[in-house]
């Protein structure tokens, strides 16, 4: 589950290039009339990522999952603390949490990307801007449905770390891709 549902179809890591965008919202709208827009369109986003990680050998599955579960990650400690501190926020126990909660992934990416030789830290290079304007676009759609600005919405989460981090576990919010990443813990 998204913190902002709205940002769900949107959020770093679900295999969306951004272009991707507007098909995916005009599928939604046809495929799922009797949704909202955003659930209609989160929902065909994972339907898409689920299609590509299944087109894919394991190994490339786990490479994959890595690359989604370490944009996911990056955009919601990195990407969401640097618009914070922007609007002057510290939202560092937020970070903490969110980085404890998910030490498992983690650590479970990095060797994926140590073994298959991914440089991480070359593509996050340029997929940062995009999960920037998403931590931006989050943090706006979030106080906007709780009626205050951008610093409020980010003193929620620095007043409320652990429970904002529970809303954005991976495990929860990412199962499909999760699986994959995992089953390369399991096999070595």
């Amino acid at each position: 589950m998204c913190f902002a549902v709205s940002a769900c179809a949107k959020q770093p890591g679900t295999g969306i290039v951004e272009n991707e965008l507007g098909q995916i919202e005009e599928i939604a709208a046809r495929k799922y009339p009797d949704l909202p827009p955003d659930e209609a369109a989160a929902r065909v986003a994972a339907e898409r990522n689920n299609a590509r990680m299944e087109s894919h050998s394991v190994p490339n599955q786990q490479i994959l999952a890595a690359v989604g579960f370490s944009t996911f990650y990056r955009a919601n400690s990195s990407a969401r603390a640097s618009y914070c501190t922007d609007v002057g926020v510290d939202i560092s126990p937020f970070i903490t949490a969110f980085q404890q909660g998910h030490g498992v992934e983690l650590s479970t990416a990095d060797a994926i990307f140590r073994t298959s030789g991914t440089d991480f830290d070359h593509d996050w290079q340029s997929l940062r801007p995009s999960a920037e304007a998403w931590a931006r676009n989050d943090m706006q759609q979030i106080a906007a449905q709780r009626g205050t600005n951008a610093s409020g919405a980010c003193s929620l989460f620095a007043n409320e770390p652990a429970q904002v981090a529970k809303l954005l576990s991976y495990a929860d919010s990412k199962p499909e891709e999760r699986a994959p990443l995992l089953s390369y813990k399991a096999a070595h």
